[in-house]
């Protein structure tokens, strides 16, 4: 159902990393970038939407993706995203664990609020863990959603080269919203009809890169 007056699609991006040779850091993921697709319905019934993106190279410290999320995300919302809790989450807490923790406890902070307040988990009606991906489930929906190479990922980050990084990962978390609304069958109508008619404003403005924009 379509009743929440905020919503908010998260995505993030990690690339693996292998343990180091001194044996000091184990084997882990490395986050790259986070997206936000925040939905915000006023009591008239008009929606505004924002679409945010960021995504760092190596060398760059993952605090500084958490210090960028943590000034975005609203202070209360229904958080919604694709494998949440095996995926998603877990990326942003071992991120938030080597953060400094002012960083740390700022991004916690506006974290938890979202994870108690309701998520959504759009991976858990098509298989959980063992879901296909988004852009496979949403292509059944006739929505787009980036497909992922782990190699080109990985690639780009090395080298810098992220602002197509930027631009999947603000696809995806509109993708994730695009797909919750669809789902919401009569609910969503409303919803769609306005992210519908967003995303034709921004084409037609050739805003490629991601922004905030009222419905």
């Amino acid at each position: 159902m379509i009743t929440h007056p905020i919503y908010i699609a998260v995505t993030a991006a990690t690339v693996s990393m292998p343990a180091s040779i001194d044996g000091v850091h184990a084997a882990g993921q490395h986050l790259i970038g986070i997206a936000l697709f925040i939905a915000e319905r006023d009591r008239w019934g008009r929606w505004r939407f924002a679409r945010r993106a960021r995504a760092i190279s190596a060398g760059e410290t993952e605090g500084a993706l958490l210090n960028w999320a943590a000034a975005r995300l609203p202070e209360e919302a229904m958080l919604i995203g694709w494998n949440v809790d095996h995926g998603l989450v877990p990326a942003l807490l071992d991120a938030a664990a080597t953060a400094p923790p002012t960083v740390a406890h700022r991004f916690l902070g506006g974290l938890l609020p979202l994870l108690t307040g309701g998520v959504v988990d759009m991976a858990l009606g098509h298989g959980g863990a063992g879901a296909p991906t988004l852009a496979a489930i949403a292509a059944d929906m006739a929505i787009y959603a980036p497909t992922w190479n782990v190699d080109a990922t990985a690639g780009a980050w090395a080298i810098g080269e992220v602002g197509q990084l930027r631009r999947d990962l603000a696809d995806e978390a509109l993708a994730i919203w695009q797909t919750f609304v669809r789902s919401a069958g009569v609910s969503g109508l409303g919803a769609e009809a306005a992210t519908d008619a967003w995303v034709l404003r921004r084409h037609r403005m050739n805003a490629v890169a991601p922004t905030d924009s009222p419905a």
